[in-house]
C-alpha cells in the first residue's frame, strides 16, 4: 500500500493488519487511519478471510499504537475538529465490520491506541513471565509487563475522543475507568486481565501468533452464525435485558436455518468432528439472505396462526419473504433463483415465491389447515386476543380504571399460559 503505513497479510483464513509508524510508535494520523480502514473493508469483502487481526510493528519500544498524532492534532480547530468528524470515521468504519475483529496488543496501547484495541471484539495483551525453577511460580505474571492500556489525553489537556470514557467503562467499571481518566495512569496488562479489558494475556513474541490461531479457529466456524454471535453480543451494550433476550432468540431461531447447525448437530450425536465446509461468495451470500430473510419476517406483523406454522416452514422449505417495508426482493432458496425471474404473485400477507416452490407451499399450507393443529391453534390464538383485549371496570375511571384493566389482563394472561400446551407456548411470545 502507498506510503506503507499499514502492512496486510492473510494467514489460516485470517486477515492480518500491523500498524506501520515504528519511528512514530504507530501514532494514528489520517493517512494511517484511511490506510487502515481500506484495509479492514477490503479483508470485510475477502471470502477466504474469516477473521481479523490488529496488530503493531515494532521498533526500539515496544507499541501497539501511541495514540493521534499529536502534531495533527495541534493543528486542530473546533470547527475543524467538529465538522470534519474528526476520529469518528475510525470508530464507524471498525464497528461496521461484521466479521471479528482482534486486536493483538504487543506493547503500549495508550490514547488513541487503547481506543482502537477496545473498538476490537477481543483483546489479547502481552505479558512476559517471570523465570523461576518452581512449577508454582513459573506461572505468576511477576515481572517484564509488555502491554500497557491507558488513557493519558488529560495530560494533554484534552479528553478521550474515540470511544475512551465510553467503552472503558463498560470494559472495567466506573471506578477504574474514571481513576485512568482524571489521573491519565496506566494499566499493565495483567491488572488489565483481571480488570476484564483483556481477554486474555500471552507470551512475549508470540502475541501475534496466538491472535492468529484464535482468529482461525473462529474463522473455521459456520460463517453465518459467528456473524449472528457476533451481532448478539455486540447488542447487549445497546438494549435493555429483554429486548437483547428477544434479539437473541430471533438470532437462535434464524440459525437453524443453515446446513452447518444440522451437520453440526449430527456429528455431535454421531460422536464425530462436523464438517463445516467454507461457503462461496455466491453461497454465503444466499445464507446471509436466508438469515436476513428469516429475521425480517420474525419482526413482521403477521397472524400468530401463520407465523408459528410458517417458520416451521421456513427452516424447511425455505420459502423467500420481504417484510412490508423492504422493498428488496430476495432469491427462492428452493431454486436459488431471483425470484423477479418467475411468475410472481402474492401468496399470503408476506410470502413469496417462485412458481415451483410456490405450488409446493400451497400443498402443504391445504393440508396443514386441515389438520388438528391449526383447529387448536385457531383456538388458542382467538383466546390470546380475548385475554388480552382490555375489559373496562365498572364505577372506576382514568388512571385507576387503566391500573385495573392492566392487572385483570395480565391475570387472564397467566391462566391461559397454565392452561396452553407446551406444544403451543411459542403463540404466547411477544
Amino acid at each position: 500500500m502507498s506510503a506503507d503505513l499499514i502492512l496486510v497479510a492473510k494467514s489460516q483464513g485470517v486477515g492480518v493488519i500491523k500498524l506501520n509508524r515504528p519511528k512514530a510508535l504507530n501514532a494514528l494520523s489520517a493517512a494511517l487511519i484511511q490506510q487502515l480502514l481500506g484495509s479492514v473493508k477490503s479483508f470485510e469483502e475477502d471470502d477466504e478471510v474469516g477473521a481479523i487481526v490488529i496488530t503493531g510493528r515494532r521498533a526500539h519500544e515496544k507499541v501497539f499504537a501511541a495514540g493521534a498524532d499529536i502534531k495533527e492534532l495541534e493543528k486542530l480547530t473546533f470547527v475543524n475538529a467538529y465538522m470534519g468528524n474528526f476520529l469518528q470515521s475510525l470508530a464507524d468504519g471498525i464497528a461496521a465490520a461484521r466479521k471479528p475483529i482482534l486486536a493483538a496488543v504487543n506493547g503500549y496501547a495508550l490514547g488513541g491506541g487503547c481506543e482502537l484495541a477496545m473498538m476490537c471484539d477481543v483483546i489479547y495483551g502481552e505479558l512476559q513471565i517471570a523465570a523461576s525453577n518452581s512449577p508454582e511460580k513459573a506461572d505468576c505474571t511477576t515481572a517484564g509487563t509488555n502491554a500497557v492500556f491507558g488513557q493519558p489525553e488529560i495530560k494533554i489537556g484534552t479528553i478521550p475522543g474515540a470511544g475512551g470514557t465510553q467503552r472503558l467503562i463498560r470494559a472495567v467499571g466506573k471506578a477504574k475507568a474514571m481513576h485512568m481518566v482524571l489521573t491519565g495512569e496506566s494499566m499493565k496488562a495483567d491488572e488489565a486481565e483481571q480488570a476484564g479489558l483483556v481477554a486474555k494475556i500471552v507470551p512475549p513474541e508470540k502475541t501475534l501468533e496466538i491472535a492468529i490461531a484464535a482468529g482461525a479457529a473462529m474463522a473455521s466456524m459456520s460463517r453465518p452464525v459467528l456473524l449472528m454471535a457476533k451481532e448478539s453480543v455486540n447488542r447487549a451494550e445497546d438494549l435493555a435485558l429483554s429486548e437483547g433476550l428477544r434479539f437473541e432468540r430471533r438470532l437462535y431461531h434464524a440459525s437453524f436455518s443453515t446446513n452447518d447447525s444440522k451437520e453440526g448437530m449430527r456429528a455431535f450425536i454421531q460422536k464425530r468432528k462436523p464438517t463445516l465446509k467454507p461457503l462461496p461468495a455466491v453461497e454465503e451470500h444466499n445464507t446471509n439472505r436466508n438469515y436476513q430473510k428469516y429475521t425480517l419476517f420474525l419482526n413482521s406483523l403477521v397472524s400468530p396462526i401463520v407465523l408459528s406454522y410458517m417458520c416451521k416452514h421456513i427452516l424447511n422449505a425455505q420459502a423467500a419473504i420481504r417484510a412490508p417495508c423492504c422493498q428488496k426482493w430476495f432469491d427462492c432458496p428452493e431454486c436459488h433463483a431471483e425470484t423477479s425471474d418467475h411468475p410472481i404473485r402474492k401468496t399470503t400477507d408476506m410470502v413469496f415465491m417462485c412458481k415451483k416452490c410456490r405450488k409446493a407451499f400451497r400443498k402443504d399450507m391445504a393440508a396443514f389447515e386441515e389438520s388438528d393443529e391449526y383447529s387448536k391453534r385457531k383456538y388458542y390464538t382467538q383466546k390470546i386476543i380475548e385475554a388480552k383485549t382490555p375489559t373496562p371496570v365498572v364505577g372506576v375511571e382514568g388512571e385507576d380504571a387503566r391500573k385495573d384493566a392492566r392487572m385483570l389482563r395480565d391475570e387472564r394472561m397467566k391462566q391461559l399460559a397454565l392452561s396452553l400446551d407446551d406444544e403451543f407456548a411459542d403463540l404466547l411470545e411477544p
